[in-house]
């Protein structure tokens, strides 16, 4: 998944290099195109791993917050796509580590009245 994230990052900045006489624009360009499929790639991805982006306040951040990033002109060279694959993987990883530590508790059930 991060081989997958760097191509998606590496794609812009590839652009970016080659029309840098120009401005750079084709990184710009390039950024526009690739990231609807990097986003659908890695939504997909994850979800048939069965991971939930809305449960964990970090992986919603880096999830849904990744796209606003790779519109900004520039800053969607950065390897934002490779930060959201390792960020949601931590996370995940650490949340099995924590529910084997940690005992699931049964949530509280009132008692039920006999009247």
């Amino acid at each position: 998944m991060i081989a997958t994230a760097l191509f998606f990052d590496g794609i812009p900045a590839f652009f970016t290099f080659v029309t840098l006489p120009l401005g750079g624009i084709g990184g710009v360009v390039a950024g526009y195109i690739v990231w609807p499929f990097a986003w659908l790639t890695f939504w997909l991805w994850f979800t048939m791993k069965g991971v939930k982006f809305l449960g964990n306040k970090w992986r919603t951040i880096s999830f849904f917050g990744m796209p606003v990033l790779e519109f900004i002109p520039y800053l969607n060279n950065l390897p934002g796509w490779t930060a959201m694959v390792v960020v949601t993987s931590m996370t995940v990883k650490a949340e099995e580590k924590l529910a084997k530590l940690v005992p699931r508790v049964k949530p509280h059930q009132p008692k039920q009245s006999t009247k």
